[in-house]
């Protein structure tokens, strides 16, 4: 007799659309080489999006969404992933192309998987999750030197990549501002490591264009658009900035004078479809991280069922830190 369990999904019927949570049993997963219990998820900015149907076609309805999953194999068809392997999925079409996080059971490719490792429970794996994996690849682009007092920017500190950010940067020994427009994540954000938290037309007066005082030697902007101009105008000289969102937009008003002057290094940071040994290389820096952080002041818990009721939180930016979905 095929197993029961839990699965949150969206219907297209007659061009309306819902969100339910629904009994399904083994016969409805989909095809795949390994078939894992989920033990816990997350909840990002793109599934806030996927769920409301503001962005993201999806491989055919009814669709699980949920872009983070982590879990147990219970049967697998792929020698890398026997029965027991405790494995963690980010990105990759999860929630998307195949069938997301956001169920007990699920059966997917092996290749949209990694190992979990030996040190992360999941419910660890997933307060990192997508964010997470983020603000990691952004550290290894700063090289893995100690901060030692060195500033460091984080905008956008108050939601999943900036909080997780701030906290491993606090963690690696960098003197962190965190730009946040919420005033009162101002003590959430201390609580997280930060040393000076800005609200953004207090970082806007910092440095007038082209260039202000260089100011910052590592950055991790989550905004872009006029924020992440600003983040290049204060910039030290040598510095990397590491860009990953663009709630503020896609167009950035800049110039090339922080480039020429200063030596300036923008990089782009790819969570979706980057290798598997860059993805195990950023795992391995939560993994070591993980017992400096105070992961429990960034995370907050909510049942699966719950997921549809925060939507509308995210789309408003009301979401502090990062949910785990059990």
């Amino acid at each position: 007799m095929d197993k029961s369990f839990s699965a949150l999904r969206i219907h297209v019927e007659d061009g309306a659309r819902r969100v339910s949570l629904d009994t399904l049993t083994d016969a409805d997963l989909p095809p795949g080489d390994v078939t894992v219990r989920v033990e816990h998820s997350s909840m990002n900015y793109k599934d806030a999006l996927i769920l409301s149907g503001k962005v993201g076609a999806v491989a055919g309805y009814p669709h699980v969404p949920g872009i983070d999953l982590a879990g147990v194999v219970e049967a697998s068809t792929d020698s890398r992933y026997p029965a027991g392997t405790r494995v963690v999925g980010t990105g990759k079409g999860l929630g998307e192309a195949v069938w997301g996080g956001y169920t007990r059971r699920t059966r997917l490719p092996a290749d949209r998987l990694l190992p979990l490792p030996d040190r992360l429970d999941t419910r660890t794996a997933m307060i990192f999750g997508t964010a997470g994996l983020t603000a990691a690849l952004c550290l290894l682009e700063f090289g893995e030197a100690p901060g030692d007092g060195r500033p460091a920017l984080v905008t956008g500190a108050g939601g999943g990549i900036g909080s997780l950010a701030v906290a491993l940067l606090a963690a690696r020994g960098f003197t962190v501002t965190a730009v946040e427009k919420r005033a009162d994540d101002r003590d959430f954000l201390d609580s997280l490591g930060a040393s000076t938290v800005l609200e953004p037309e207090a970082f806007a007066a910092m440095a007038p264009a082209p260039l202000g005082e260089p100011r910052f030697a590592v950055v991790v902007d989550t905004v872009g658009g006029p924020v992440l101009a600003q983040a290049l105008r204060t910039a030290a000289y040598g510095a990397t900035i590491a860009a990953c969102g663009m709630v503020a937009g896609f167009d950035v008003p800049m110039t090339l004078h922080p480039f020429f002057a200063r030596a300036i290094r923008l990089v782009g940071i790819d969570s979706v479809t980057c290798s598997d040994a860059l993805r195990t290389q950023a795992w391995s820096v939560l993994a070591e991280a993980a017992p400096q952080l105070p992961l429990a002041v960034i995370a907050r818990e909510v049942p699966l069922a719950d997921v549809p009721a925060e939507v509308e939180n995210f789309l408003a930016g009301r979401i502090r830190g990062r949910l785990v979905v059990s």
